[in-house]
């Protein structure tokens, strides 16, 4: 019949596809308030749903969908990372401050129940207590669902229904992510401007570098504004995912290269944007410039 894995589900020919919603403020919002690193660290997370689903019940996941508030353009860079993996994004119809996607999401997971019936796995990312009617019409109609969320937004009420077996708790995932095993020490590291053992990697590196200099010799500005210079980037490299582009970054602000900030916009449409402050003194900086 084949192995139980750790879900606690029998995998086998019986699990043919699966469908992925995703409640965006909810594992957003609990990320940005915890970690710096948020919008590397939930595309992480929403692979390794993908991954788990795949892997794990044999589930091709052929339904994506990403439920996000209405005109909430400062949103609209993390919802571009998920298009790339092949989530469309559903616009919900309210006020910014309140989050309105459970019940969107939950007609569209039972239209999915109605008029896909080759679907026989339906993942939740999303704590909310609301989901239980949607979980538990999926289970009287013989479906798996199982539900992702950090624990600081996971409804216990929830929890309790959907039993551990079924719940994805990613903090265990979220921690190894914010440990690079290429950088050889990271405290040397932002101290003595060390870098990976990868020469591949380094050239990458020195690449990135170059841009962000071309960047700055533009706008007259030793600061990078994180969304432009991420698109600037994409368009230079494009046999880089998204994805590498944001872990580069990441890895090469552990090695002190730069440090990113958060910063409120004063603009009524975004409430944030991310900036890169760059330390033109850095080692590999003034070695990859001279080299140039």
């Amino acid at each position: 019949m084949g192995d139980e894995n750790h879900w606690g589900i029998w995998k086998g020919d019986i699990l043919k596809f699966g469908a992925v919603f995703i409640d965006f403020e909810n594992l957003y919002l609990s990320l940005k308030h915890k970690y710096k690193e948020h919008d590397i660290l939930f595309v992480k997370i929403v692979e390794a749903v993908i991954d788990r689903l795949e892997n794990d019940l044999g589930s091709t996941v052929v339904v994506r969908r990403n439920y996000l508030p209405f005109g909430a353009h400062d949103y609209a860079t993390m919802a571009d990372e998920l298009a790339l993996d092949g989530f469309k994004s559903v616009h919900v119809l309210a006020e910014l401050s309140k989050n309105s996607a459970d019940l969107m999401l939950a007609v569209d997971a039972m239209e999915t129940v109605y008029t896909r019936d080759n679907i026989e796995v339906f993942c939740i990312v999303g704590g909310d207590r609301d989901y239980i009617p949607v979980v538990a019409k999926l289970k009287e109609l013989g479906k798996y669902c199982v539900v992702c969320s950090m624990p600081g937004s996971m409804s216990g009420d929830l929890l309790r229904f959907i039993g551990e077996d079924l719940y994805f708790n990613p903090t265990e995932m979220v921690e190894c992510i914010l440990v690079d095993p290429k950088v050889v020490d990271r405290k040397s590291c932002s101290r003595k401007g060390s870098i990976p053992i990868d020469d591949e990697e380094v050239e990458r590196w020195r690449s990135f570098v170059k841009v962000a200099y071309e960047m700055k010799e533009k706008y007259g500005n030793p600061e990078l504004w994180m969304a432009p210079y991420i698109t600037l980037l994409s368009e230079r490299f494009q046999n880089l995912a998204r994805k590498d582009i944001r872990d580069t970054i990441a890895s090469m602000e552990k090695c002190g290269i730069w440090k990113r900030e958060e910063r409120e916009s004063d603009r009524a449409n975004i409430s944030s944007y991310s900036v890169l402050i760059v330390d033109w003194n850095h080692s590999l900086i003034k070695e990859t410039l001279m080299i140039e």
